[in-house]
């Protein structure tokens, strides 16, 4: 048995409080992507432990224009 450590990010810019500036909005589903990617399970037989999502929003200038941050991370168990 393997533990491996793994995470993924997220993120879209918007402009006049609603514009996006990103071709899919869907962050936590970039994120969980990118994440499965990052642990190379292919083939394996494996699991996802101690899941930690967080989504944060970030304004700049006069709160016109936001940044929506997602990012995921977990413990991956790889069973030999």
């Amino acid at each position: 048995m393997e533990t491996i450590n793994v995470s993924g990010q997220a993120s879209c810019f918007y402009i006049l409080f609603s514009i996006p500036l990103c071709r899919d909005q869907n962050l936590a589903i970039l994120a969980w992507k990118e994440m499965r990617q990052g642990a190379h399970l292919e083939g394996k037989s494996a699991q996802f432990v101690n899941v930690i999502e967080d989504r944060s929003l970030k304004w700049n200038f006069l709160f016109l224009f936001f940044q929506d941050n997602y990012s995921v991370s977990a413990n991956t168990i790889v069973y030999k």
